[in-house]
């Protein structure tokens, strides 16, 4: 069976940074909240190869922690988290620094904890923090389409310290297909089109997500085949990831021209 990636290029989508037991030195509130434990130091490994440090403060009922980011395209980025607890609706605010994604939730007391809320552009999201069995936790986080089903945006897996868990660890249990970075286009080498004209091409990914064939699969005119497999050859993806294993398989990649 063939599949679909995305044809475009993805930002991993990393808000790295809660711990499900306390860090060394931060002790946990009396009543066992594991919110406490965010404060910190902790490394992480997202499904889509983006490696992150995160360093937590507490301030009273308030943590603070900070990230910096290290995508597989070589890109940095950094943004902040914030959690607040209101004593006297006996709830958490919670402010994530990329997207706006703002929540209130109950206290962290269970080995799962989900929040809900929304983002700047008002689009409903979904955080999962789960505790693993090694003291690792799998932080997972889901958006609403106009559907109004919630869709998986990032998984990822962190550990205590400075060192990330190892690429051979289980990120998540399944994950799809992702364009990690989408090859440019010669416009040079490119026919003129008065409307976009789309070419299907299918690529062949091993279990280590690197491509191995591709094909086109069709075209509205083999002038714009050669450029298409250069643009899918110079692109990055990651292969599906099935019961924690990458699997190699046949994707479909699209190539729009003249938009």
């Amino acid at each position: 069976m063939i599949r679909r990636l995305i044809a475009c290029a993805l930002a991993p989508f990393s808000l790295l940074a809660a711990a499900p037991s306390p860090a060394p030195g931060v002790p946990a509130s009396s009543t066992g909240d594991r919110v406490y434990a965010l404060a910190g130091a902790w490394s992480c490994r997202s499904a889509a190869g983006a490696l992150v440090r995160s360093t937590g403060v507490r301030d009273g009922d308030t943590v603070k922690v900070h990230y910096d980011v290290a995508g597989q395209d070589g890109k940095r980025s950094s943004f902040n988290d914030r959690y607040t607890f209101d004593p006297v609706k006996r709830n958490w605010h919670v402010s994530l620094g990329l997207a706006g994604f703002t929540a209130d939730a109950s206290p962290w007391l269970d080995d799962r904890w989900t929040i809900q809320g929304v983002d700047v552009n008002a689009v409903a999201r979904r955080m999962t923090l789960a505790l693993l069995p090694n003291g690792d936790f799998r932080r997972t986080l889901f958006y609403e389409n106009g559907a109004k089903v919630f869709v998986l945006d990032m998984v990822e897996r962190c550990a205590p310290g400075t060192s990330p868990p190892p690429a051979d660890a289980c990120i998540a249990d399944s994950y799809p297909a992702t364009t990690l970075e989408a090859g440019a286009v010669n416009a040079r080498l490119v026919p003129r089109t008065p409307s976009p004209a789309v070419v299907q091409v299918v690529v062949s990914l091993n279990e280590r997500s690197e491509i191995v064939a591709t094909r086109v699969q069709s075209s509205p005119d083999p002038a714009f085949n050669g450029p298409a497999l250069a643009s899918v050859r110079a692109s990055k993806f990651r292969t599906e990831i099935r019961n924690c294993k990458p699997i190699a398989a046949d994707y479909i990649f699209s190539v729009t021209f003249g938009e």
